[in-house]
């Protein structure tokens, strides 16, 4: 299993559906040959949304169409098990987009997977899926590492464009001195006409550890005075109290015997 710390490999696959009978698992064998912690994966087909713990102990988390419409689109990512510690929130934002927040010892890094709607689609389409896009990315912040990825149905290119750059994705300019290298898996096979692109990032991933509360007693303190005098008075303090209170229940019973 791949540590959480050092070089991660990010991937990005049209995978054309993942309804099939073992397909699902077909891409974690790929994924544990090619020693990729995670993948993007666009046109799942699955519907509706969830989290799943796969077989071989995988975490995959997917964003589709509503339960009464045809399978098509979706959207998802998989990792490895060792990474889901890591996780602030997940966004099923729809069946185009999605995004995983992480958290790293040098910040939050978000790692967002698109399945963008082709040219020729109807306008409203494209508005609304770039008015989707817009709101995820409202939720990130300036100092975040942001990754998106996936179908862009658009030749993206190497140029610099604001602050973001990209060769086979777009990541903020902040985070592009993590990216190490980047290359496609032409031998990969998964059923698709489609070759998975990866990019070698370099970062530290910080598992999110639950608080322990210590529910035992510290004994020792009962060795200074000091200390031994404050509990007594405590405890003498609420057993007046409810003395009182007992004694105000008593006045009351009389009161309404009386009446």
């Amino acid at each position: 299993m791949r540590k959480a710390t050092g070089n991660h490999l990010i991937t990005t696959w049209i995978v054309q559906g993942l309804l099939q009978d073992g397909k699902l698992e077909n891409l974690e064998m790929e994924m544990r040959i090619l020693k990729m912690d995670i993948i993007g994966i666009s046109e799942t087909h699955w519907k509706g949304c969830g989290e799943i713990t796969t077989k071989n102990n995988n975490y995959f988390v997917y964003s589709g169409v509503n339960v009464d419409q045809q399978s098509r689109k979706g959207v998802g990512i998989l990792m490895n098990d060792l990474l889901r510690s890591s996780i602030n929130c997940i966004i099923k934002k729809s069946e185009r987009i999605i995004m995983v927040n992480m958290k790293t010892k040098s910040g939050i890094m978000n790692v967002i997977q698109i399945y963008a709607p082709t040219a020729d689609s109807e306008d409203d389409v494209c508005e609304e899926f770039y008015a989707d896009l817009e709101e995820v990315l409202a939720l990130t912040k300036k100092d975040d590492t942001t990754l998106i990825m996936g179908d862009f149905n658009a030749k993206v290119g190497k140029a610099k464009v604001l602050d973001i750059v990209g060769v086979y994705g777009l990541v903020n300019a902040r985070f592009r001195n993590a990216i190490k290298g980047a290359k496609t898996y032409p031998g990969a096979d998964i059923g698709s006409d489609h070759n998975p692109i990866a990019v070698k990032v370099k970062v530290s991933l910080k598992k999110m550890l639950k608080k322990k509360h210590n529910s035992k007693p510290n004994f020792n303190l009962l060795e200074a005075q000091e200390t031994r005098n404050e509990i007594k008075n405590y405890l003498n303090q609420k057993v007046a109290e409810q003395a009182i209170e007992l004694r105000s229940e008593e006045d009351i019973d009389k009161i309404l015997e009386q009446a």
